[in-house]
């Protein structure tokens, strides 16, 4: 299963939280789960001084693939398996399957917390099924 993640860098760079976020992030690698992370941002709202100071600080944390792209628009073919996003840039014809909307900035880390459970439950281990019916066993040994 491809795990994605998206959120909204601006939300958090150059915020107080911005070291958290990464350090989360850099806490579901560490807890065995690959996952693709894209970072994107309005036209505008992020310089091109701020992502550069962003990736010479954090490259070393963002692990397996990190991709940062300017607009909220998706291809046709690109799947978000884990969306973060704010009321106000919610899509509903964006391709995802979970999605946590947040109110404000402070709610980052609460979603971040819940795509770790999430990926966590869906990448863990599942216990055998058991088979609920046997067609071999013969109708005399249920007299």
């Amino acid at each position: 299963m491809k795990i994605s993640l998206r959120m909204n860098l601006s939300d958090f760079i150059n915020k107080e939280n911005e070291r958290d976020v990464i350090n989360k992030l850099e806490d579901v690698h560490y807890d065995g789960i690959k996952y693709y992370l894209t970072l994107w941002y309005k036209d505008g709202t992020v310089t091109p001084e701020d992502i550069k100071r962003f990736l010479l600080d954090y490259e070393s944390h963002l692990h397996f693939k990190t991709k940062i792209k300017v607009g909220a628009k998706q291809h046709p073919n690109d799947f978000i398996w884990y969306d973060i996003v704010s009321r106000e840039n919610v899509n509903p014809k964006q391709r995802v399957r979970f999605q946590y909307v947040y109110n404000n900035n402070n709610q980052i880390l609460t979603a971040l917390n819940e795509f770790h459970k999430a990926a966590k439950f869906c990448t863990s281990e599942k216990p055998p099924r058991v088979q609920k019916r046997n067609d071999y066993e013969s109708s005399n040994s249920r007299k």
